[in-house]
């Protein structure tokens, strides 16, 4: 997975939009790569634990399962997890499902365990992300 992160704060809680592409390994014979995937999550901080549910979708999505290659729109996905902060960089485990709408051939139901690493950065200062009210 790589894509970019935006997170707000609410003390204790936070809401985070992702923007990401993936490449899933299923097994030795299939594969799926989500070129454009977004979606949101909330959680909570408990001090360096942070619990987080997920919601999203697969906007554009090749895949190719036992020989059958395919493209999918709009697949959903569904992650819940914990992450945990150690200084700027954010380690997390999370179980996620999501549901392939292939246009050729059998739809399929993704489940999966995965892990991410997040480097935090400053958000840049400009005209888009000032955090003055206009």
């Amino acid at each position: 997975m790589a894509g970019i992160a935006v997170t707000t704060h609410w003390k204790p809680f936070f809401i985070t939009g992702y923007q990401m592409t993936h490449f899933r390994v299923l097994d030795s014979k299939s594969f799926v790569w989500s070129v454009l995937s977004t979606g949101m999550g909330t959680g909570v901080r408990l001090g360096p634990l942070e619990p987080e549910a997920r919601i999203g979708l697969g906007l554009i999505q090749l895949d190719a399962i036992h020989g059958e290659y395919n493209a999918s729109l709009l697949s959903p996905r569904v992650a819940i997890g914990v992450g945990m902060h150690i200084g700027k960089i954010r380690l997390d485990i999370q179980a996620h499902t999501e549901y392939l709408w292939r246009w050729f051939g059998p739809d399929y139901l993704i489940r999966g365990v995965s892990l991410g690493l997040r480097f935090d950065v400053p958000r840049p200062k400009g005209p888009v992300f000032s955090d003055k009210p206009r």
